[in-house]
């Protein structure tokens, strides 16, 4: 599950406070204008772009902030396919436009792919990433990263903390269900998998809610956390209603945090597969409104509650407000 990329990324720094929203807050969701400093990030695509050019263009051209959003993105897409790395033909909870891989042709590597780092170079122990995402009718799953959890800022290839994939180690591509997982680099690499019982398999065609919450071990200590909710939301994405399904919860996780090494500070959406021959992943992949917080869980769109978020399952409820005494 490992890859490189062959550029330098630079730090991408926010001025102080509300500055530099439009590198971190692109989106119309609740939270999600720099008024609350537990969100370090939103993007729900509706300007019809993820990023327009690579991290080596975009620092030469005045930094990733400015040009593309804050989005770090990678060579292997040049040209960028479709531009802008969006598709505005229909996204996810009824929006118009949604970030897209570009077309994956079964070989090693990935296409469309970018990072992005948190608000003044911080890096947190703790973290909730909210997003929803679709593969096309028929697409072939190999194994793949789909988001990597590293260091600040932007730094490249590789994984630091922790890489979520679909079918980690499998040696071919199949139109079968995948494996979720989520692997832990400076430990084990063990992977960790759904384990509540009620494993989900995705569908082609539809959209899904996914969530993910990390929580960074305590130096010396297994006892970090891995939490992953996810729903199926119709090929509309608009099915999507109520409480999110817990599918894993592992509590004992050392992800290698010692005294030293900082926490996350980046998070890297992406497509990469190592397998070659035509054994990567066939299709194309679709992705869309962000959400990243320090607090959780988030929930899905247009809830409220910690974080932005809703009602959870697995989370414990809020405590009754109003309770009259007869």
């Amino acid at each position: 599950m490992r890859c490189l990329r062959t550029i330098v990324f630079l730090a991408a720094l926010a001025v102080p406070g509300l500055a530099g929203a439009d590198g971190y807050f692109n989106s119309s969701e609740s939270g999600c204008n720099g008024s609350d400093p537990n969100v370090l990030m939103c993007d729900d695509f509706e300007s019809g772009t993820w990023y327009t050019k690579d991290c080596d263009q975009a620092n030469a051209a005045g930094g990733v902030l400015s040009q593309t959003k804050g989005w770090c993105g990678t060579i292997f897409a040049n040209p960028i396919t479709p531009a802008g790395a969006a598709d505005c033909n229909g996204g996810a909870n009824g929006s118009r436009c949604a970030a897209t891989s570009g077309v994956l042709g079964g070989g090693q590597g990935g296409r469309n792919m970018a990072d992005h780092s948190f608000p003044n170079g911080q890096e947190v122990q703790d973290i909730y990433v909210r997003y929803y995402r679709k593969n096309s009718p028929g697409f072939s799953y190999s194994g793949q990263k789909v988001m990597t959890f590293n260091r600040c800022c932007n730094p490249g290839g590789g994984i630091f903390w922790a890489g979520m994939g679909f079918n980690i180690g499998q040696g071919s591509a199949s139109t079968g269900a995948p494996d979720i997982g989520i692997t832990n680099n400076l430990a084990s690499n063990q992977i960790y998998r759904q384990n509540q019982g009620n494993d989900i398999a995705l569908t082609s065609g539809n959209w899904y809610y996914f969530e993910v919450h990390i929580k960074l071990n305590t130096p010396g200590s297994a006892n970090g956390v891995f939490e992953l909710w996810a729903n199926n939301c119709g090929s509309a994405g608009t099915s999507c209603s109520g409480a999110p399904t817990l599918r894993a919860r592992h509590t004992n996780v050392d992800w290698g945090k010692n005294s030293s090494n900082g926490g996350i500070g980046t998070v890297w959406l992406e497509n990469w597969a190592n397998n070659a021959d035509g054994r990567g992943s066939q299709g194309q992949e679709w992705y869309d409104d962000l959400k990243v917080s320090k607090v959780g869980p988030i929930g899905m769109k247009g809830s409220t509650g910690g974080g932005g978020g809703g009602s959870v399952a697995g989370a414990p409820p809020s405590a009754p407000t109003g309770v009259t005494i007869r």
